[in-house]
């Protein structure tokens, strides 16, 4: 958890109480990549469901900015381009998830089934 929340990996070390070196050393381990990974994916998923949860909110106030007239072109053009940008970011996180369904089917021996050969 300490490497998850650390700005780096001496802060990390140091929040754990082990060395830099024990840290490195876990770095190069299968399932310490793994789970580490994992829990990434977890904290990311809550950070999400937060964010989520501010989105229509966040969304009226950029489309006010984006259609008050008496804003600044400046203003306005920079709440339609924050609007679209989280567009974009979320069909990236769909595709993500899509790619590591695959990638995790392909892993399992599934591959053939879907990509329309089973």
């Amino acid at each position: 958890m300490s490497l998850l929340q650390a700005g780096s990996i001496r802060e990390a070390s140091t929040a754990a109480g082990i060395s830099e070196a024990q840290i490195y050393r876990y770095l190069k381990e299968k399932e310490f990549i793994a789970a580490y990974r994992q829990a990434r994916r977890e904290s990311l998923e809550v950070t999400i469901r937060k964010l989520e949860s501010l989105t229509g909110e966040a969304i009226d106030t950029l489309r006010k900015i984006m259609n008050n007239t008496g804003n600044t072109a400046s203003q306005r053009a920079g709440a339609a381009k924050t609007i679209l940008e989280l567009a974009f970011k979320i069909q990236e996180k769909e595709i993500a998830e899509r790619l590591e369904a695959l990638e995790e089917s392909l892993k399992n021996g599934n591959g053939a089934k879907m990509a329309g050969n089973g």
